[in-house]
């Protein structure tokens, strides 16, 4: 979706896997709900060892059909009414990669979640927007990780208390990916 000012969301911002060492808190579990015959969000992270928790909050069947590149994860259908989907499967994680999320049922209802071994991630907003809070000093790669225009990186270089301005900029007609 691009704003008025060709404002991008639905960009995965983060610090490039391997990048961080440390111990982190235990990952939250993320919600990714159908409504309205959309999945929403639209892009997410997973921090790795994470959780998604899928809701259905329409009055119609979809289906969660989860892969890995081409590689089918997971599918099962979701009724109406029936419980939340807890995803990975038991005995199973996320690691490094793009989880897609699609609906066989409504083929336009799709969705992506990053997965990142670290806390340090953010997506867009409305406004092109992001922030990383808590990145301790130091320098690193970003990486901005968009559904159709891929992937761009540059580094940077964090220093303690002062903010920092990043800006990627994606170009419709040269940054397209392959269907």
């Amino acid at each position: 979706v691009v704003g008025k000012k060709n404002e991008l969301s639905d960009v995965l911002v983060r610090i490039a896997p391997g990048s961080i060492k440390g111990k982190f808190p235990a990952p939250a579990d993320v919600t990714v709900e159908q409504k309205e015959c959309m999945y929403l969000p639209k892009t997410f992270g997973i921090e790795a060892g994470g959780s998604v928790v899928v809701k259905n909050d329409d009055k119609t069947t979809h289906n969660v059909h989860t892969y890995k590149g081409t590689e089918s994860q997971f599918n099962q259908g979701q009724p109406p009414g029936t419980p939340d989907i807890k995803l990975p499967e038991k005995g199973k994680t996320y690691d490094e990669g793009v989880i897609s999320f699609k609906c066989d049922i409504h083929k336009w209802m799709t969705s992506s979640g990053v997965v990142t071994d670290h806390p340090f991630f953010a997506v867009t907003g409305a406004d092109g927007t992001f922030k990383l809070d808590k990145l301790p000093p130091g320098k690193y790669k970003l990486e901005a990780w968009h559904g159709t225009f891929g992937a761009k990186s540059q580094d940077v270089t964090v220093e303690d208390g002062k903010p920092l301005t990043v800006k990627f900029e994606f170009n419709a007609d040269s940054d397209k990916r392959a269907p």
